[in-house]
């Protein structure tokens, strides 16, 4: 069936041919009054009943037009009989979507209508655009009662049958969304009246329950206009339908986000069931169709584009709660695994540092020869003896400052500084200079403990002692590529792979040790070497920390 406009008349044609090439019935349905250029009609095939026992169903259509003044009313057309029928002239528009059957088995039908205003011109039609009605017809489009103006622009109205009551509800935009509830027997006769603040008609639940409803909550009212039940709202909705998604004889509200975004379906208890998101904010149109026996689907429209739906009940529904539990256990199992390499690590890195320290205190040990001590305290004994105060005095407190470095200080230069000046005092042939980069900040030197002060004083003990005439020690540190070298010179005797020496032998492989530490804790390499000096005379000891 199509509508179509033809010289302000208004036809409806029917075809047989999916391609509209010819059509078989034409049907001669009004008159159109519409500002000219404007969109002329809609119409919707409301119900096909047999209502006059001639074994072919009439149809039932609503007309309703936004600019049109007329018609906006419903048509019965009789195709077996070639017939139209017409509801009474309005532009109020008195269109059929519920019915019901009278005590005395009559068919009657009711809807309802809107208070758009679009024209002042409608004031001369006996049912103007400004007022929303109540109303029933029957099965030939007359009314049961004169139709009751019920509100006014901007509103609208919705009726509707209860136990042989006709029921209507209101909601007045300017009224602070009140919704005002009539109850009126099929004469037009007032049974009863209630109003509804901040709630607004939702939908028909079942044939004798109504959702009211706002951003917040769903309230179910009787047929007696009482408060049944509330429901609180995971999101504000609008449109909300009643339909049968899955086939199964209950019926499901489908209600549309306020947003448009998605759409949440409730049970027929109204218990939040589930939700889905529709594309690009669509609309819905629940049209339910069987795509199989006794399997059903659903329609919405989003992004100019029609999206199918099937809501079924999930099988695994219940396997839901030892899927948690697995997830939960495989959670706990790769936390226990990750803690306890965690822990491994930590306690792997905690023993490097214990032995990285115990290295350290061993060289500590071993940093201040036997022998050098007692020599310089007999050389502080002889002084006092032979008269010089001052100097032993002088020697006294340089050793000292040795002694407190030793336990209490970690700047390595300083304390090789206060070595070198004890070995000066004790020998005046000794001399030694530490030269320093201008551009390396003091606190960029950061070694381990004796990581220096073991080759000063290895170059001092086998290098520079044993050596006649002038001896000499140069310390210099400066920038590299890497980080920063330390470079330790002395005019001593020739080097030696093998040194022999009165202490513990160990000081070397000691700080091998410690090196390999350190880098395993802060990821810097230190490399150290020692080898001849190019001139062939004393050694050079180089020290490389990356920075």
């Amino acid at each position: 069936w199509m509508l179509s406009g033809e010289n302000d008349e208004l036809y409806l044609y029917g075809f047989e041919t999916d391609d509209l090439s010819g059509y078989k019935y034409r049907f001669w349905l009004d008159s159109i009054y519409a500002q000219k250029g404007k969109y002329v009609a809609g119409f919707a095939l409301r119900h096909s009943i047999d209502v006059n026992g001639d074994g072919f169903e009439e149809l039932y259509f609503s007309v309703d037009n936004r600019f049109p003044i007329y018609p906006r009313r419903t048509y019965r057309v009789d195709v077996a009989n070639q017939a139209v029928k017409r509801s009474p002239v309005s532009s109020a528009g008195f269109q059929i979507q519920y019915r019901t059957m009278s005590e005395n088995g009559e068919l009657l039908f009711t809807s309802g209508n809107s208070c758009p205003g679009n024209h002042k011109d409608s004031l001369d039609l006996p049912y103007p655009d400004t007022l929303g009605y109540i109303y029933a017809l029957n099965a030939d489009l007359d009314f049961l009662f004169d139709p009751i103006p019920f509100t006014t622009y901007p509103s609208g109205i919705k009726n509707c049958f209860v136990n042989q009551n006709l029921i209507s509800f209101q909601s007045h935009r300017s009224l602070d969304s009140i919704t005002t509830v009539q109850l009126r027997t099929l004469n037009g006769k007032l049974l009863k009246e209630r109003s509804f603040r901040s709630l607004k008609f939702y939908g028909r639940k079942s044939e004798n329950e109504f959702i009211l409803g706002n951003a917040k909550e769903m309230v179910v009212i009787d047929s007696l206009l009482d408060v049944q039940k509330r429901v609180e709202l995971n999101y504000p909705i609008r449109d909300l339908s009643e339909v049968d998604l899955n086939g199964d004889g209950n019926m499901e509200m489908l209600a549309l986000s306020d947003d448009s975004e998605r759409c949440l379906v409730y049970d027929d208890e109204l218990q939040y069931a589930t939700q889905f998101l529709i594309e690009a904010g669509g609309s819905l149109l629940h049209l339910p169709r069987q795509y199989a026996p006794g399997k059903f689907e659903f329609v919405a429209f989003g992004n100019q584009k029609l999206i199918f739906y099937r809501y079924k009940e999930n099988p695994y529904y219940y396997f839901r709660f030892p899927y948690y539990l697995g997830v939960f256990l495989i959670a706990l199992l790769l936390s226990s695994i990750t803690f306890k390499y965690y822990r491994k690590n930590i306690e792997r890195r905690f023993e490097q540092e214990r032995e990285f320290n115990r290295l350290q205190m061993l060289s500590l040990k071993n940093q201040i020869d036997p022998h050098f001590a007692l020599n310089t305290l007999n050389s502080v004994d002889w002084m006092y003896k032979s008269g010089q105060v001052e100097k032993a005095t002088k020697y006294m407190e340089t050793y000292s400052r040795l002694m407190h470095q030793t336990v209490a200080s970690y700047d390595e230069l300083n304390f090789c500084r206060k070595f070198c000046e004890l070995e000066k005092l004790r020998q005046p042939d000794f001399d030694f200079e530490i030269q320093v980069d201008d551009q390396i900040d003091a606190f960029e030197i950061k070694v381990p403990r004796q990581i220096v002060f073991t080759h000063v004083e290895n170059a001092i003990k086998h290098g520079l002692r044993p050596k006649d005439g002038d001896k000499y020690l140069n310390i210099q540190v400066q920038k590299v590529n890497l980080g920063i070298e330390i470079a330790i010179e002395n005019n001593g005797v020739p080097y030696k792979k093998k040194l022999s020496t009165s202490g513990t032998g160990k000081g070397l492989e000691i700080l091998d040790q410690m090196a390999g530490l350190y880098t395993s804790l802060t990821g810097k390499e230190i490399e150290s070497r020692v080898e001849p000096k190019s001139d062939g005379v004393g050694t050079r000891a180089t020290i490389t920390v990356e920075t």
